[in-house]
């Protein structure tokens, strides 16, 4: 898991990257189309990282409007990013794709063949018994 603390939506916020924010994506993007997907990518990316730092705090994902805390969405999230600076989008966007590199980048996992050890041992045994006469 990887964390980053940047000021968002008028305040200083928590984004996380694990395996919860690469579901909540999932989850999201997989409604969208490719051109949506495109345009809104690095607002996907901070939406889910926002959301699961929340979930992992045990906190409640707010904005502040009028002095009261209420819940913040997606809508919002867009908001804060158009004001983010691009040296911070490029953190937050650099910081996901650390975590999670693209397939192309990702090495192969090995894959080792497991030997079968019961006909192994028993090939071993028949064979190195002595012929009976």
């Amino acid at each position: 898991m990887s964390y980053i603390q940047v000021e968002i939506g008028g305040r200083q916020r928590g984004i996380k990257f694990s395996q919860g924010t690469n579901v909540l994506l999932q989850d999201r993007l997989g409604e969208q189309d490719e051109s949506v997907r495109k345009a809104f990518a690095v607002a996907f990316i901070v939406w889910a990282g926002l959301k699961t730092n929340c979930v992992i705090k045990g906190e409640r994902f707010t904005k502040t409007v009028d002095g009261v805390e209420v819940g913040a969405d997606f809508e919002d999230v867009c908001e804060w990013v158009e004001k983010l600076d691009e040296v911070t989008s490029m953190n937050i966007v650099n910081l996901y794709t650390e975590v999670n590199p693209p397939k192309a980048d990702q090495p192969e996992p090995v894959v080792e063949e497991k030997k079968n050890l019961m006909d192994t041992a028993t090939q071993e045994t028949v064979t190195n018994l002595p012929a009976e006469s």
